[in-house]
């Protein structure tokens, strides 16, 4: 339990047996995720407190998820990764303008949504290129 506030760590347990009335072993499982999984959230509100989409994305996830600790790692994770591919997406048979058009429409139709920014540029492309090939 160290350096997990005792308030924090008193509200997993009572979830975990909540969850899993009778299921220690579970109990006990579900506990050490979430315990690990806020660890992880600190050390993501540390590391990513000066940068922008990294800000967006933990407050995400915890608005979305707010006693659930694994799952606040899990969206966080999936939308750096995104928001990774989003920024980074280069594709050769486009013009740049498309692309950067493409993107700037997702970007403002998914705000703080990383994976359907994604999503939507993939998709649009796709279609760009059936329309153009």
């Amino acid at each position: 339990m160290s350096n997990i506030p005792q308030h924090v760590h008193s509200a997993i347990k009572a979830s975990a047996a909540s969850e899993w009335p009778g299921d220690y072993s579970m109990q006990a499982h579900v506990i050490a995720e979430q315990v690990e999984s806020y660890r992880t959230m600190i050390g993501y509100l540390d590391s990513l407190s000066s940068n922008e989409v990294g800000k967006i994305v933990v407050e995400k996830a915890q608005q979305e998820w707010p006693d659930d600790y694994s799952m606040q790692v899990h969206v966080v994770d999936n939308q750096l990764k995104a928001a990774t591919e989003f920024f980074g997406y280069r594709n050769s048979k486009l013009p740049s303008e498309v692309v950067e058009e493409i993107r700037e429409r997702a970007f403002s139709e998914w705000q703080g949504d990383y994976e359907m920014m994604l999503h939507e540029l993939q998709e649009q492309i796709e279609a760009w290129l059936q329309i153009n090939a």
